[in-house]
Protein backbone atom coordinates (compact mmCIF):
# COMPACT_ATOMS: atom_id res chain seq x y z
CA UNK A 1 0.00 0.00 0.00
CA UNK A 2 2.83 2.51 0.49
CA UNK A 3 4.64 1.47 -2.66
CA UNK A 4 1.39 2.09 -4.15
CA UNK A 5 1.03 5.44 -2.42
CA UNK A 6 4.42 7.07 -3.65
CA UNK A 7 4.19 5.64 -7.35
CA UNK A 8 0.98 7.58 -7.27
CA UNK A 9 2.02 10.74 -6.15
CA UNK A 10 5.27 10.37 -8.55
CA UNK A 11 1.96 9.99 -10.67
CA UNK A 12 0.57 13.40 -9.36
CA UNK A 13 3.34 15.20 -9.61
CA UNK A 14 4.37 14.41 -13.26
CA UNK A 15 0.41 15.62 -13.71
CA UNK A 16 0.17 19.30 -15.92
CA UNK A 17 -3.27 19.23 -14.67
CA UNK A 18 -4.79 19.64 -11.32
CA UNK A 19 -7.30 16.45 -11.30
CA UNK A 20 -9.08 14.19 -8.18
CA UNK A 21 -6.87 11.40 -7.91
CA UNK A 22 -3.65 13.89 -7.98
CA UNK A 23 -5.30 16.11 -4.96
CA UNK A 24 -5.99 13.24 -2.73
CA UNK A 25 -2.53 11.55 -3.62
CA UNK A 26 -0.94 15.04 -2.67
CA UNK A 27 -3.42 15.28 0.53
CA UNK A 28 -2.10 11.62 1.47
CA UNK A 29 1.88 12.33 1.47
CA UNK A 30 0.75 15.91 3.20
CA UNK A 31 -1.04 14.09 6.20
CA UNK A 32 1.56 11.14 6.51
CA UNK A 33 3.92 11.23 9.34
CA UNK A 34 6.69 9.97 7.24
CA UNK A 35 6.73 12.49 4.83
CA UNK A 36 10.05 14.60 4.84
CA UNK A 37 10.45 18.36 4.28
CA UNK A 38 11.46 18.02 0.41
CA UNK A 39 8.46 16.00 -0.69
CA UNK A 40 6.02 19.02 1.36
CA UNK A 41 8.17 21.04 -1.09
CA UNK A 42 7.80 19.24 -4.10
CA UNK A 43 3.78 18.77 -3.31
CA UNK A 44 3.40 22.76 -2.84
CA UNK A 45 5.71 23.52 -5.88
CA UNK A 46 3.41 21.07 -7.99
CA UNK A 47 0.08 22.74 -6.22
CA UNK A 48 0.92 26.36 -6.79
CA UNK A 49 1.86 25.63 -10.99
CA UNK A 50 -2.00 23.95 -10.85
CA UNK A 51 -3.15 27.39 -8.82
CA UNK A 52 -1.37 29.34 -11.25
CA UNK A 53 -2.57 27.13 -13.88
CA UNK A 54 -6.64 26.99 -13.12
CA UNK A 55 -7.23 28.94 -10.20
CA UNK A 56 -11.31 28.07 -9.91
CA UNK A 57 -10.25 24.04 -11.02
CA UNK A 58 -7.72 23.43 -8.10
CA UNK A 59 -9.15 25.24 -5.74
CA UNK A 60 -12.49 23.29 -5.96
CA UNK A 61 -10.54 20.41 -5.79
CA UNK A 62 -8.30 21.23 -2.91
CA UNK A 63 -11.43 22.41 -0.94
CA UNK A 64 -13.50 19.08 -1.74
CA UNK A 65 -10.15 17.12 -0.13
CA UNK A 66 -10.31 19.24 2.85
CA UNK A 67 -6.52 20.30 2.08
CA UNK A 68 -6.38 23.88 3.18
CA UNK A 69 -6.07 22.79 7.20
CA UNK A 70 -3.43 19.78 6.23
CA UNK A 71 -1.50 23.25 3.76
CA UNK A 72 -0.94 24.96 7.59
CA UNK A 73 -0.15 21.65 9.62
CA UNK A 74 2.34 21.18 6.82
CA UNK A 75 3.95 24.47 7.28
CA UNK A 76 3.74 24.14 10.89
CA UNK A 77 5.77 21.04 11.00
CA UNK A 78 8.00 21.72 7.96
CA UNK A 79 8.45 25.80 8.31
CA UNK A 80 12.10 25.16 8.96
CA UNK A 81 13.09 24.24 5.92
CA UNK A 82 13.59 27.29 3.49
CA UNK A 83 11.78 25.93 0.06
CA UNK A 84 9.10 24.68 2.47
CA UNK A 85 8.11 28.16 3.75
CA UNK A 86 9.02 30.16 0.10
CA UNK A 87 6.09 27.75 -1.89
CA UNK A 88 3.99 27.49 1.15
CA UNK A 89 3.51 30.80 1.55
CA UNK A 90 2.77 30.61 -2.50
CA UNK A 91 0.19 27.79 -1.75
CA UNK A 92 -1.29 30.15 0.80
CA UNK A 93 -2.23 33.04 -1.48
CA UNK A 94 -3.16 30.96 -4.15
CA UNK A 95 -5.46 29.64 -2.08
CA UNK A 96 -7.14 32.43 -0.80
CA UNK A 97 -7.33 34.10 -3.93
CA UNK A 98 -10.58 35.61 -4.76
CA UNK A 99 -11.82 32.59 -1.97
CA UNK A 100 -13.83 33.61 1.18
CA UNK A 101 -14.29 29.80 1.51
CA UNK A 102 -11.07 28.67 1.62
CA UNK A 103 -9.33 32.11 3.83
CA UNK A 104 -11.64 31.42 6.94
CA UNK A 105 -11.11 27.62 6.45
CA UNK A 106 -7.58 28.71 6.94
CA UNK A 107 -7.44 31.73 8.86
CA UNK A 108 -9.53 28.98 11.66
CA UNK A 109 -6.70 26.78 11.34
CA UNK A 110 -3.91 29.02 12.51
CA UNK A 111 -2.46 30.14 9.41
CA UNK A 112 -1.89 33.51 9.91
CA UNK A 113 0.38 32.50 12.90
CA UNK A 114 2.29 29.90 10.54
CA UNK A 115 2.94 32.84 8.13
CA UNK A 116 4.19 35.43 10.59
CA UNK A 117 6.54 32.69 12.33
CA UNK A 118 7.89 31.80 8.79
CA UNK A 119 8.56 35.34 8.23
CA UNK A 120 10.50 35.91 11.71
CA UNK A 121 12.22 32.43 11.01
CA UNK A 122 13.81 33.24 7.59
CA UNK A 123 13.89 37.00 7.88
CA UNK A 124 17.00 37.25 5.64
CA UNK A 125 15.14 35.39 2.56
CA UNK A 126 13.37 38.22 0.29
CA UNK A 127 11.21 35.33 -1.69
CA UNK A 128 10.13 34.16 1.58
CA UNK A 129 9.10 37.40 3.09
CA UNK A 130 7.90 38.23 -0.80
CA UNK A 131 5.48 35.63 -0.79
CA UNK A 132 4.14 35.88 2.61
CA UNK A 133 3.28 39.66 1.94
CA UNK A 134 0.93 38.47 -0.88
CA UNK A 135 -0.43 35.44 1.33
CA UNK A 136 -1.09 38.31 4.20
CA UNK A 137 -2.78 40.83 1.96
CA UNK A 138 -4.86 37.75 0.10
CA UNK A 139 -6.38 36.82 3.54
CA UNK A 140 -6.67 40.39 4.55
CA UNK A 141 -8.90 41.42 1.80
CA UNK A 142 -11.01 38.37 2.23
CA UNK A 143 -14.18 37.42 4.90
CA UNK A 144 -13.32 35.32 7.29
CA UNK A 145 -11.38 37.37 10.17
CA UNK A 146 -8.42 37.50 7.82
CA UNK A 147 -6.91 41.20 8.48
CA UNK A 148 -8.16 40.93 12.34
CA UNK A 149 -5.64 37.74 12.72
CA UNK A 150 -3.00 40.03 11.17
CA UNK A 151 -3.16 43.22 13.64
CA UNK A 152 -3.98 40.97 16.81
CA UNK A 153 -0.87 38.08 15.88
CA UNK A 154 1.63 41.33 14.98
CA UNK A 155 1.25 41.00 11.51
CA UNK A 156 1.69 44.97 10.94
CA UNK A 157 5.28 44.76 12.81
CA UNK A 158 6.50 42.28 10.63
CA UNK A 159 5.38 43.70 7.35
CA UNK A 160 7.30 46.85 8.09
CA UNK A 161 10.31 44.67 9.11
CA UNK A 162 10.13 42.88 5.59
CA UNK A 163 10.16 46.72 4.22
CA UNK A 164 12.97 47.87 5.95
CA UNK A 165 14.76 45.16 5.37
CA UNK A 166 13.95 43.91 1.74
CA UNK A 167 14.48 47.52 -0.04
CA UNK A 168 16.42 46.38 -2.68
CA UNK A 169 13.47 44.30 -3.77
CA UNK A 170 10.62 46.52 -5.87
CA UNK A 171 8.10 42.87 -4.98
CA UNK A 172 8.38 43.14 -1.72
CA UNK A 173 7.87 46.81 -1.78
CA UNK A 174 4.78 46.75 -3.44
CA UNK A 175 3.30 44.23 -1.34
CA UNK A 176 3.80 45.59 1.40
CA UNK A 177 2.23 48.28 0.31
CA UNK A 178 -1.04 46.61 -0.82
CA UNK A 179 -0.87 44.81 2.61
CA UNK A 180 -0.86 48.11 4.30
CA UNK A 181 -3.89 49.28 2.38
CA UNK A 182 -6.11 46.11 2.75
CA UNK A 183 -5.46 46.31 6.38
CA UNK A 184 -6.48 50.03 6.76
CA UNK A 185 -9.63 49.01 4.50
CA UNK A 186 -10.64 45.54 6.19
CA UNK A 187 -8.99 45.61 9.57
CA UNK A 188 -9.06 49.44 10.89
CA UNK A 189 -5.29 49.05 11.55
CA UNK A 190 -3.60 52.22 12.82
CA UNK A 191 -1.38 53.84 10.54
CA UNK A 192 1.46 54.90 11.94
CA UNK A 193 4.69 55.08 9.01
CA UNK A 194 2.57 53.71 6.94
CA UNK A 195 2.92 56.60 4.18
CA UNK A 196 6.48 56.88 4.81
CA UNK A 197 6.80 53.23 3.68
CA UNK A 198 5.14 54.24 0.83
CA UNK A 199 7.43 57.31 0.15
CA UNK A 200 10.62 55.31 0.55
CA UNK A 201 9.60 52.48 -2.38
CA UNK A 202 9.18 55.16 -4.21
CA UNK A 203 12.49 56.61 -4.11
CA UNK A 204 14.08 53.50 -4.04
CA UNK A 205 12.76 52.23 -7.09
CA UNK A 206 11.43 55.73 -8.68
CA UNK A 207 10.88 53.79 -12.70
CA UNK A 208 8.63 50.83 -11.05
CA UNK A 209 5.18 51.32 -12.34
CA UNK A 210 3.66 48.78 -9.62
CA UNK A 211 5.26 50.84 -6.98
CA UNK A 212 4.14 53.73 -7.67
CA UNK A 213 0.47 52.46 -8.10
CA UNK A 214 0.58 51.04 -4.93
CA UNK A 215 2.01 53.45 -2.88
CA UNK A 216 -0.73 55.82 -4.63
CA UNK A 217 -3.40 53.53 -3.65
CA UNK A 218 -1.80 53.19 0.23
CA UNK A 219 -1.86 57.40 0.01
CA UNK A 220 -5.06 57.16 -1.02
CA UNK A 221 -6.17 54.72 1.70
CA UNK A 222 -4.57 56.64 4.34
CA UNK A 223 -6.20 59.77 3.09
CA UNK A 224 -9.86 58.15 3.23
CA UNK A 225 -9.70 55.69 6.14
CA UNK A 226 -7.21 56.78 8.37
CA UNK A 227 -9.16 58.21 11.77
CA UNK A 228 -8.47 61.82 11.91
CA UNK A 229 -6.15 62.48 15.30
CA UNK A 230 -4.36 58.63 15.35
CA UNK A 231 -1.01 58.24 14.61
CA UNK A 232 -0.18 60.30 11.68
CA UNK A 233 -0.16 63.56 13.90
CA UNK A 234 2.04 62.24 16.20
CA UNK A 235 4.40 61.99 12.70
CA UNK A 236 3.95 65.23 11.77
CA UNK A 237 4.05 66.83 15.08
CA UNK A 238 7.66 64.99 15.10
CA UNK A 239 8.79 66.78 11.96
CA UNK A 240 8.17 64.15 9.73
CA UNK A 241 11.36 62.07 10.76
CA UNK A 242 12.34 59.12 8.70
CA UNK A 243 10.67 55.57 8.25
CA UNK A 244 11.71 53.17 11.30
CA UNK A 245 11.03 49.43 11.96
CA UNK A 246 9.15 48.88 14.53
CA UNK A 247 10.91 46.64 16.93
CA UNK A 248 9.96 44.87 20.21
CA UNK A 249 10.49 47.45 22.98
CA UNK A 250 8.80 47.86 25.72
CA UNK A 251 5.08 49.14 25.92
CA UNK A 252 4.88 52.19 27.30
CA UNK A 253 5.10 52.77 30.88
CA UNK A 254 3.25 54.83 33.14
CA UNK A 255 6.22 57.07 33.52
CA UNK A 256 6.82 60.56 32.06
CA UNK A 257 10.12 59.65 30.06
CA UNK A 258 12.02 56.62 29.15
CA UNK A 259 11.58 54.17 26.15
CA UNK A 260 7.98 53.48 25.32
CA UNK A 261 6.31 56.22 27.21
CA UNK A 262 8.10 59.37 26.17
CA UNK A 263 8.23 62.92 28.10
CA UNK A 264 6.56 66.40 27.54
CA UNK A 265 3.95 66.58 25.39
CA UNK A 266 4.58 64.33 22.57
CA UNK A 267 4.84 61.78 25.08
CA UNK A 268 1.23 62.14 26.21
CA UNK A 269 -0.25 62.10 23.16
CA UNK A 270 1.84 58.39 22.30
CA UNK A 271 0.12 57.69 25.64
CA UNK A 272 -3.64 58.67 24.28
CA UNK A 273 -3.28 57.39 20.82
CA UNK A 274 -0.91 54.24 21.72
CA UNK A 275 -3.59 51.90 22.72
CA UNK A 276 -5.79 49.58 20.33
CA UNK A 277 -9.11 48.10 21.09
CA UNK A 278 -7.12 44.86 19.97
CA UNK A 279 -4.23 45.03 21.98
CA UNK A 280 -4.33 42.02 24.62
CA UNK A 281 -2.13 39.27 24.85
CA UNK A 282 0.95 37.60 26.16
CA UNK A 283 4.44 37.76 25.92
CA UNK A 284 6.82 35.94 23.52
CA UNK A 285 8.77 33.16 23.88
CA UNK A 286 11.67 32.64 26.06
CA UNK A 287 14.67 32.66 23.07
CA UNK A 288 13.01 36.24 21.81
CA UNK A 289 11.78 34.69 18.77
CA UNK A 290 8.09 34.89 17.67
CA UNK A 291 5.66 32.41 19.44
CA UNK A 292 3.45 30.67 17.37
CA UNK A 293 1.13 31.53 20.58
CA UNK A 294 2.20 35.09 21.48
CA UNK A 295 0.82 38.53 20.93
CA UNK A 296 2.51 41.30 22.38
CA UNK A 297 0.80 44.57 23.44
CA UNK A 298 0.86 46.97 20.33
CA UNK A 299 2.13 50.52 21.28
CA UNK A 300 3.34 53.41 19.70
CA UNK A 301 6.56 54.15 20.76
CA UNK A 302 9.89 57.08 20.09
CA UNK A 303 12.77 56.02 18.59
CA UNK A 304 16.21 57.25 20.14
CA UNK A 305 16.39 60.11 17.43
CA UNK A 306 12.43 61.10 18.86
CA UNK A 307 10.46 59.81 15.48
CA UNK A 308 7.88 57.43 16.48
CA UNK A 309 6.46 54.22 14.82
CA UNK A 310 3.76 51.32 15.88
CA UNK A 311 5.98 49.34 18.32
CA UNK A 312 6.32 45.25 17.83
CA UNK A 313 2.97 43.45 18.19
CA UNK A 314 4.82 40.26 18.68
CA UNK A 315 8.09 38.71 20.18
CA UNK A 316 9.93 37.82 16.62
CA UNK A 317 10.16 41.71 16.36
CA UNK A 318 13.55 41.67 17.76
CA UNK A 319 14.77 38.61 16.35
CA UNK A 320 16.11 38.14 13.46
CA UNK A 321 13.50 37.41 7.63
CA UNK A 322 10.71 37.52 -1.44
CA UNK A 323 10.87 38.39 -5.41
CA UNK A 324 7.69 37.76 -7.30
CA UNK A 325 5.21 40.39 -8.91
CA UNK A 326 1.31 40.79 -7.17
CA UNK A 327 -0.55 37.71 -7.50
Amino acid sequence: RMAAGVAGLEEALELRDASPRAVEACAAALSGSDTDAWDVAEIFEKLREWLRRDLGLTQKLLSEADLQATIVDSLRRHGDNLEVARLGAGVVAGCCQRSNHNAEIMVAAGVVQELLWLMDRHRSDTLAQDNACVALWRLAERHGGGAEAILLQGGLAQIFRAAEDHGHNPFVQVNVCVAFERLLSRGGAPSDGMLEVANRAVQLHPSNMQIKRGAQRLREALETLAPAGLPGAVLASAGGKAFGRPSAQRSPSSGAGGVGSGGGEKGAAIRRWGQRPWQDGATGDAAGGISRRAVLPRTLAPTTDGSTFLAATTANASSTTAGRPLG
